[in-house]
């Protein structure tokens, strides 16, 4: 058993292939990136193939000497090679993105007169290339030595510290005419903050991003959507392969920047054949656009059926590594995870709630929002927090208890 993510943004890859070479067995990797199978006839030692396409293969050797054997795997996105781009008069990719154009105002969520949803969201900030040595003997976080057992490094990972994680609990309304939206942050885990106003700041209202749009915002700059309704003079689309999914056929779309220098993305998408939906994509700035002190960057959006037809994004996911002072340095790495659960469309119920609305925007904080037990967030949480979170945790549960680190804090 195993499991297989992206090496950048911790994100899983789904349909990946694992194979044992020698003995020929292995599955595909389920929607989480997951991947389960037996061995009859045991030859040993095997190597683990794995294989997933845009993506560097693996190589892992493997000596069995146990009944079942665990794996975690991180791939790394192959760099662009300059591959040939063959034209023809029938291009069945460029079909397959013209048809989504066709069904984009079909499947965009701003379609819907009004919706409503409950959010999660939760922002992690780490510490990247962490010398532990060199940190060890800075004067000044002598006092707070202690913390570095918990830098995390393994034969495959950098040393991190994860240093500041929050969550956030809320219902957001939303109406296409007249604009409105309301959100009530139902609960919050923020390490201290206590500020109504950076409360409601790590709310979803701003931090939505619509694949959908023709321009997607990165930092200070816009960048050209896959799904521009020109992006066409932009991208080059390839066909790689077809899966199922809730018995929905998804056909898997590869995208690349057709010239040196725009701001463009490139990645992958899964695509419903039917209603030319967006399943799960997933977003990289061009090898050379230009983002002041961004070495990497994912944004990866999922969509589920929240009917037999309409796929409403359930996640949203961004990926930022920032290095402020080069390649090998001290740097920071990002990430914020929202996800969408109980989702209503065209309801007369949230029409009624946002006519109570005094302001066309409005965020309230529910009283005593930061005083939910961990028990509630292991309840209420839409995802298990990871082990590196839950580290997040660890630390910041003993370095709010030390003075040095409050007086540095404060």
């Amino acid at each position: 058993t195993g499991v297989v993510k992206d090496k950048q943004s911790d994100e899983p890859i789904p349909f990946a292939s694992a194979v044992l070479k020698l003995n020929g067995s292995g599955s595909l990797t389920d929607t989480i990136g997951k991947f389960s199978f037996l061995v009859d006839k045991l030859i040993t030692p095997d190597t683990l193939q794995i294989l997933s396409v845009g993506y560097k293969p693996v190589l892992i050797p493997l000596l069995f000497s146990k009944d079942s054997f665990f794996v975690e795997v991180k791939l790394e996105v192959l760099p662009p090679n300059g591959e040939a781009v063959v034209k023809s008069k029938y291009n069945r990719a460029l079909w397959f993105w013209k048809q989504m154009m066709k069904h984009k105002s079909t499947n965009d969520r701003t379609k819907w007169n009004n919706y409503a949803y409950e959010v999660y969201n939760k922002l992690e900030l780490d510490l990247n290339n962490v010398n532990k040595t060199k940190l060890g003997q800075n004067k000044m976080l002598k006092p707070l030595n202690f913390v570095l057992v918990y830098v995390d490094s393994t034969s495959e990972e950098k040393p991190f510290l994860p240093v500041y994680l929050t969550e956030t609990l809320s219902d957001f309304f939303y109406q296409k005419d007249p604009k409105k939206f309301y959100e009530i942050i139902k609960a919050a885990k923020t390490n201290g903050i206590d500020n109504e106003s950076l409360i409601k700041q790590l709310g979803g209202m701003y931090q939505n991003i619509n694949v959908y749009n023709n321009f997607i915002p990165v930092f200070d700059k816009q960048f050209v959507s896959p799904l521009n309704e020109n992006a066409d003079r932009y991208y080059n689309f390839k066909l790689l392969d077809t899966q199922y999914l809730f018995k929905k056929r998804l056909v898997h779309l590869r995208f690349t920047p057709k010239q040196k220098g725009t701001d463009v993305f490139e990645g992958d998408c899964w695509i419903n054949d039917t209603s030319f939906a967006v399943q799960k994509i997933t977003l990289r700035p061009a090898v050379d656009a230009n983002i002041n002190y961004l070495s990497s960057l994912s944004l990866i959006q999922e969509f589920k059926l929240v009917n037999d037809s309409t796929w409403f994004l359930y996640k949203d996911k961004f990926v930022a590594d920032i290095t402020p002072l080069g390649g090998s340095k001290l740097s920071l790495k990002g990430r914020k995870t929202t996800t969408y659960k109980n989702v209503i469309l065209n309801d007369t119920s949230i029409t009624s709630r946002l006519a109570l609305n005094k302001k066309a925007e409005e965020i309230d904080v529910v009283k005593n929002s930061l005083d939910f037990a961990d028990s509630f967030w292991v309840k209420n949480r839409h995802e298990e927090l990871n082990k590196n979170e839950r580290t997040v945790y660890k630390v910041l549960d003993t370095l709010m208890k030390n003075p040095t680190y409050v007086r540095y804090r404060n």
